[in-house]
């Protein structure tokens, strides 16, 4: 958690609208983050989530027009702030409690719809007096990090006395922060199948394992569904060619979990690939090599497999080692426009046999509209007849996405897996 907060800002990629009110890399202007400072009194230190969260609202927010940092949605950024401002907030969905973080006002009182009242007061709170150093709730100390929904809805009051200085003894007992945890295993979770990069050369080590205590690990090589009858897991494997790791989890009390399936492929390379142009580091599909691998990229191209190149064109070199008789040129390439990933608008194939003087060989366009909001593979291929050692495609850049887009004006992505030279 510390690392974090107190991470460099910079980012990469794509630019998101919501990423917004950073701290490190903790991002405020993203819902899914607003938990994150309050996890430290899990780990029985609630002073950093009094930092954390007073930081917070005292600078990505103000009076001012912009005082929320980031859309505020549905309400989010503001309920983050009102919530934290009293002094705790609901972090985990659906559990009938909240996580003490720090106070901003001196008072503050919620009228509750059954008619209580739950007050909250702070003595000495002020911008340097953010820290708890004890609590009293009705009257009697409060050691707790956190406080439950009852509490809040019997009505009555908690007290807080703020300080300088980190209490590093208050709401840090084992009995004194908040837990969340399944008791009652009802399912058997997956195994995890672990390695390196799933395309290897030579090959690749492969461990199984599994998180529910007393159960064992069936897996199969052979593309079957494992049961008990499969090969139990006891020590790594090692994979040297193209093939399917199946994995199960059993044990007496759950029985079966579900089967887990990686698919592990060793690359054969008979040529190789130079790109001429920059891909977005977001989306690599594993480097140049990922795109002769004889792996297509799938629909979901959020799990990788595509190479993106935004507001450039897509230029590559393939040596095909010496000069070979070449009979189909082709290039795979997606379009999913709602993402900014927009079909080339054409495709050109050059060929050379000394890598410096090139001929043209062909070119290919398609018949994909650009406002086809449907996700889209297409292979953009020409059958040939020609020579040659070099062959370079060029995949030209559709430009500015359109003003009927709700990019508009922004550069689309071309998204490209595999070149194929036959």
């Amino acid at each position: 958690i510390d690392e974090l907060f107190e991470t460099e800002n910079q980012i990469s990629g794509r630019d998101q609208k919501d990423i917004t009110g950073l701290i490190g890399q903790y991002a405020q202007g993203n819902e899914p983050s607003h938990h994150m400072a309050y996890l430290y009194n899990f780990v029985n230190q609630p002073w950093k989530t009094q930092y954390r969260v007073r930081q917070i609202m005292d600078n990505l927010y103000s009076h001012l027009p912009d005082g929320r940092s980031g859309n505020e949605d549905c309400g989010q950024m503001s309920a983050w702030l009102v919530m934290s401002a009293m002094g705790f907030y609901p972090v985990t969905p659906g559990k009938p409690e909240y996580v003490i973080g720090t106070p901003w006002f001196p008072e503050a009182t919620i009228n509750l719809e059954n008619g209580n009242k739950f007050k909250i007061t702070a003595e000495n709170v002020s911008k340097e007096n953010i820290y708890i150093q004890s609590a009293m709730l009705n009257g009697v100390p409060y050691p707790y990090s956190y406080i439950s929904h009852n509490h809040i809805m019997n009505g009555g009051n908690i007290h807080f006395i703020m300080g300088s200085q980190p209490n590093n003894s208050w709401g840090t007992a084992d009995e004194h922060v908040p837990v969340t945890h399944i008791t009652d295993e009802q399912i058997l979770t997956v195994p995890i199948i672990l390695s390196g990069d799933p395309r290897f050369k030579e090959s690749v080590e492969v461990s199984i394992e599994t998180v529910t205590p007393n159960s064992k690990v069936f897996y199969t090589l052979d593309s079957s569904l494992p049961d008990t009858s499969s090969t139990i897991y006891t020590n790594s494997l090692t994979i040297d060619k193209t093939l399917d790791v199946n994995a199960i989890a059993w044990n007496e009390k759950l029985g079966y979990s579900f089967p887990m399936k990686a698919r592990f492929i060793k690359l054969e390379f008979d040529k190789s690939i130079e790109l001429l142009s920059s891909y977005n580091k977001s989306y690599h599909a594993g480097g140049a090599e990922g795109l002769i691998d004889g792996v297509r990229g799938m629909e979901n191209w959020r799990l990788g497999g595509w190479q993106g190149y935004q507001d450039t064109n897509f230029e590559a070199i393939i040596d095909l080692g010496s000069v070979k008789p070449i009979s189909r040129l082709a290039a795979g390439f997606l379009q999913d426009t709602r993402s900014w990933i927009v079909m080339p608008t054409k495709v050109e194939f050059w060929v050379s046999n000394d890598g410096v003087t090139y001929s043209h060989a062909a070119t290919v366009d398609h018949s994909i509209p650009a406002d086809n909001m449907e996700i889209v593979i297409e292979v953009l291929e020409a059958k040939v007849s020609t020579s040659g050692r070099y062959v370079k495609v060029v995949a030209h850049n559709f430009g500015a996405l359109p003003q009927w887009h709700l990019g508009a004006g922004f550069p689309a992505f071309i998204f490209v897996d595999e070149v194929m030279v036959e």
